[in-house]
This record gives structure tokens, sequence and C-alpha cells, in this order.
């Protein structure tokens, strides 16, 4: 029972770990819902184990322990864990690149010839 309060305790401050170090991540009620289940059978846990009634305790432990653990192992923040914000730029760039730089570089030509012609006007 300790073990698996221990367990759920853990598997949630990790999640919460990542949820502050990907600021993108979107949580979906799926993983609230978990999260949620998973501190109710906590605080059971507890409640049934200050009274003494060791086998439901045990019993709401582990129901915790395995909410936590769908919670922390949802497909949709794995999905995010392997395509990071760093990951986008380094496949974006060198695709945007290429194009962007002669569409600068005509830009600053057109801007220039803009400001000679609006110069050769004012000489006039």
């Amino acid at each position: 029972m300790i073990e698996c309060i221990a367990s759920t305790s853990a598997t949630l401050h990790s999640l919460l770990q990542l949820l502050d170090e990907v600021k993108n991540m979107v949580i979906s009620d799926d993983i609230q819902q978990e999260v949620e289940q998973s501190l109710k059978a906590l605080i059971k846990s507890k409640e049934y184990s200050k009274d003494g009634i060791l086998d439901l305790a045990f019993q709401s432990a582990k129901e915790s322990m395995q909410s936590a653990e769908k919670a922390f192992f949802d497909p949709s923040i794995l999905e995010l864990l392997y395509f990071p914000d760093d990951q986008k730029f380094a496949i974006y760039i060198p695709l945007f690149v290429p194009v962007g730089i002669p569409v600068l570089l005509s830009l600053v030509a057109v801007l220039r010839q803009f400001v000679h012609k609006e110069d050769h006007r004012k000489q006039e």
C-alpha cells in the first residue's frame, strides 16, 4: 500500500514537472479526470488506513496509482514530447530560409528603387 501511495505521488509530481517544462502542452479532459480520480482515491486510501480498513486502503491506493499512470502515459502527452518546439524550428527553418532570403533581398531592392525615385522627383 505504501508503495502504491509513493508511486502515485511520484507519478503526479513528474506529471506536474513535465507540464511546467513544456509550456504549450494542452491537457485534455481525460487527463484532468484521471488526475482528479487519482487524487480522490489517494485521499480515500489515507482515510481508510487511518480508520484501520487496510484492504480498502490498499484497493484505493492501487486505483490511485493506476489513474496517475494512465494520466501520465496518455498518448496526447507523449505526442507532444516527441515533437517539441525546438524540433519544429529545426525542421521548418531549412525549408523557409532558402525561400525567404530572395524575397527579402527583392523587397530591399524594391524599397531602394522607390526611395531613389522619390529623391529624384524631389530634385526636379
